[in-house]
């Protein structure tokens, strides 16, 4: 992340980097070490949801009321191509956003 601030495109290679945690995380929280690695990040979310890793989601008219659709939104523009340019505040806001996400879904760490 150090080296963004010299060359701000690679704010956005450190969010997909993020989200690609993220997503890792997800599937270890669901398939475990080993378990199965397939599937789009929409079925994860969805599995993650109806075994209660990850919260219901957000009732209301919009759906980037969301945090987990919000982030789902962010990694696909960014995953699909982009040519935007992020701020450092914009970057550190994803990165915090998937490290508590990350958190959410391993608590503890296992002994």
């Amino acid at each position: 992340m150090l080296y963004a601030f010299f060359d701000y495109d690679l704010f956005v290679v450190r969010e997909i980097q993020a989200f690609g945690a993220c997503e890792l995380a997800l599937k270890f929280r669901l398939n475990g070490h080993g378990g199965d690695a397939r599937g789009t990040l929409r079925n994860l979310v969805d599995r993650a949801r109806k075994t209660g890793a990850l919260p219901p989601m957000v009732e209301g008219g919009m759906l980037m009321a969301d945090p987990v659709e919000a982030l789902i939104a962010l990694r696909n523009g960014l995953s699909h191509g982009s040519v935007e340019i992020h701020s450092p505040s914009m970057a550190l806001k994803i990165l915090a956003a998937c490290a508590d996400w990350i958190y959410f879904l391993f608590p503890s760490l296992p002994e």
